[in-house]
């Protein structure tokens, strides 16, 4: 089989007749520079290979750790092609099935008035949520980014962008549901710090427990306890630290008036940004007076 070591072994060894004429110098000296220049595109081949064996082995690492989902649609919705997934779905699950089949029936109306905006050319790009159904049965919240590149002639196709936001659309409901709390006088809510001092209080704690705001903030939570329910107040806490869940339960407190009443409690923790918990709240509810204010 020719290839251009042996070339090069051949022109290493010149005839002595060829050298005798300035011809034959010419020719043997054009050669070894065809066969320089084959050999440096050779080597440059290869390295290219190496590039993009490398990077295609990147690019499927990086799909595999992406949180993100991306897919590509057709003009009539139907998805054309499942490029990554963290719903659990292969490409031969989807292709070729219609998108809205996987859409929650109570969001498919606002997709689809997205997804028209879009081929109206009314932007190049529309963000829309919907709650799309996993493999498994269950729903995520999605945020959608669409970009219309059917005029593309490598892609041809509407581009899907997602990332699931379930855990943050949890918290924001969370916390609304804790905003209205607080400011509820039917439920008694505070939160206190990792060693227990009370750091808010609502309008219903001071009036379950008696104490202002005033009076009660920056004060540890052993002032509402009796000493016999210290140790399981700490060990709670531990619990809650470790990530435990901790049902909701009953227990007694001790009020300003010194009265001790039963109470329905949940607690539950306060995490910042990085996912450290700092701070654990209370929302309790009064179940009824166990002992009269003394004389």
């Amino acid at each position: 089989m020719f290839n251009i070591r042996n070339l090069r072994t051949m022109l290493a060894v010149p005839d002595p007749r060829e050298e005798e004429t300035p011809f034959g110098i010419q020719a043997i000296e054009q050669l070894r520079n065809r066969v320089a220049e084959l050999e440096e595109q050779n080597a440059n081949l290869r390295r290219l290979d190496d590039t993009i064996r490398k990077n295609a082995r990147l690019f499927g690492i990086l799909l595999e750790r992406c949180l993100e989902g991306i897919g590509l649609l057709t003009a009539d919705l139907i998805v054309l092609r499942l490029i990554h997934s963290t719903a659990g779905y292969e490409e031969t699950d989807v292709s070729g099935q219609p998108f809205l089949a996987f859409i929650h029936p109570d969001d498919a109306g606002s997709f689809q008035r997205s997804f028209s905006q879009l081929l109206a050319a009314q932007a190049k790009s529309v963000s829309c949520e919907f709650r799309f159904r996993r493999k498994d049965g269950s729903w995520v919240w999605l945020a959608c980014e669409m970009t219309d590149m059917l005029d593309d002639p490598d892609v041809q196709a509407i581009l899907l962008n997602v990332r699931n936001i379930t855990e943050g659309r949890a918290h924001a409901a969370a916390a609304q549901r804790l905003k209205a709390y607080s400011a509820c006088s039917e439920y008694a809510m505070f939160s206190k710090d990792l060693n227990g001092v009370i750091l808010d209080w609502n309008p219903g704690a001071q009036k379950v427990f008696g104490y202002s705001p005033v009076e009660i903030i920056g004060q540890n939570v052993q002032l509402l306890l009796r000493p016999n329910l210290l140790s399981k107040e700490l060990s709670t806490r531990e619990k809650i630290l470790r990530g435990e869940q901790v049902p909701a339960f009953q227990t007694t407190r001790v009020t300003k008036d010194g009265r001790d009443v039963e109470i329905s409690l949940k607690l539950a923790p306060v995490w910042d940004g990085y996912g450290t918990v700092t701070a654990i709240t209370h929302l309790s509810r009064l179940i009824h007076c166990l002992t009269a204010p003394p004389d």
